[in-house]
């Protein structure tokens, strides 16, 4: 079930997550997803407490975890 506030504080267990790669903000929420009309789980994201950046979703919290961490090499 969604609750109305953000799932977890998940830079105050993480200290180690790479920082929002477009603010540069640190403190992150890992947030679960529910489909709108059918309430449905759509698995957990982590999302940026400043500019509203988020990872892909993953299933587990670990998968979000990674795909956050996970940055493009630059060119």
């Amino acid at each position: 079930m969604p609750t109305e506030d953000k799932s977890s504080v998940f830079w105050e267990t993480h200290t180690d997550a790479e920082p929002c790669p477009f603010c540069g903000n640190r403190e992150l929420y890992l947030t679960e997803d529910y489909e709108p009309f059918t309430n449905d789980f759509c698995g957990f994201f982590i999302e940026c407490s400043a500019c509203g950046a988020s990872s892909g979703r993953g299933m587990k919290e670990e998968s979000a975890y990674m795909l956050w961490q996970t940055r493009t090499s630059e060119v």
